[in-house]
């Protein structure tokens, strides 16, 4: 937390009773305090900034929040950063299920790195046990060529791979300085030890322009799938600049050594047909990032659109994929 960036906590309690929400802080060194008590009235909602009391992250320093809730409860997190120019960006926070902690590589399937743009991976152990493993900065690849990893720099070095070691309810930041003249892009792999669980992970990407952070935005690592559905949508001239003009661009990264092909199917919120892909072939390993409107087949739908965005993988074991509009 500083006076730049700061994170938001709403939690929404659907019972008929109060929910008790216990809240844990630890530090990247694995130090937690003692609980502090939340008390979610029945059929409402808690929401503010953890710095704020009683929650009281401390100024200028980082936490992973844990939570225990007495009935079932909905939680969501933003992260506001103020930018050079006192604007505010916002960005998702992620929050794990500690229900559901995985043991296999999951990836982040975009990140950007250089010519104004930088990328900060952020690692939660929502355990009660060590985990400790890689992350891995992959490049797209080609149908001819494997993905080569890409360089970045950051505060501990310049490599392709970086070790973590995180403690119980601790976390893990990496971030790259976005220093190089060239952009590279590509996805993320977090491939934890033998032995070990893998942590929650998510990345925020950011460019800079003219000494100005002007875009942020968060990917949440996944492990593959076989269908995923985003909202997707085409406003205005994006091209020619026009104000307010946003369009949707698709992330996809393919976690196995075989070339996987996918089909992308857009409809409108009414299920009507808006258009279908050719199918698309992703690397070993690879990744690819694109518009919409650049992709064969879909390249003919008009503006203005709001819709569902359907993946389908024809080919492969799964793919990670998110949209970016």
């Amino acid at each position: 937390m500083t006076d730049k960036i700061r994170s938001f906590v709403a939690i929404a309690n659907p019972n008929d009773q109060d929910a008790a929400v216990d809240v844990y802080l630890t530090d990247n060194a694995g130090a937690s305090t003692s609980p502090v008590s939340v008390t979610v009235p029945a059929g409402g909602q808690y929401s503010a900034f953890v710095a704020d009391a009683p929650i009281s992250v401390p100024s200028g320093q980082a936490r992973s929040l844990s939570f225990s809730a007495s009935l079932p409860v909905f939680v969501s997190a933003l992260r506001y950063f103020t930018n050079e120019r006192n604007d505010s960006l916002l960005s998702s926070i992620p929050i794990a299920d500690n229900a559901t902690v995985p043991t296999q590589v999951v990836v982040i399937p975009d990140f950007a790195d250089g010519a104004g743009w930088s990328t900060k991976v952020i690692l939660v152990n929502n355990t009660e046990e060590q985990m400790g493993g890689v992350v891995q900065f992959v490049g797209q690849g080609t149908l001819t060529e494997p993905p080569p990893g890409v360089l970045v720099g950051t505060a501990a070095g310049t490599d392709t791979v970086f070790e973590y070691a995180i403690a119980p309810r601790s976390f893990f930041r990496l971030e790259t300085n976005g220093a190089l003249d060239n952009l590279s892009v590509g996805s993320i792999y977090i491939q934890p030890s033998p032995g070990f669980k893998t942590p929650h992970a998510h990345a925020i990407v950011q460019q800079q322009a003219g000494g100005n952070t002007i875009y942020q935005t968060s990917f949440e690592a996944q492990i593959p799938s076989t269908v995923l559905r985003f909202y997707a949508e085409g406003i205005g001239d994006f091209d020619a600049g026009e104000p307010k003009s946003s369009r949707t661009a698709i992330a996809i990264a393919n976690p196995s050594s075989a070339a996987a092909t996918v089909r992308l199917d857009l409809t409108s919120f009414n299920g009507s047909a808006l258009g279908t892909s050719s199918p698309i072939q992703i690397p070993g390993y690879g990744q690819t990032v694109v518009f919409l409107s650049q992709v064969p087949g879909l390249e003919s739908v008009k503006t203005p659109f709001r819709g569902i965005l359907r993946l389908n993988v024809a080919a492969g074991t799964g793919v990670t994929a998110v949209s970016i509009t």
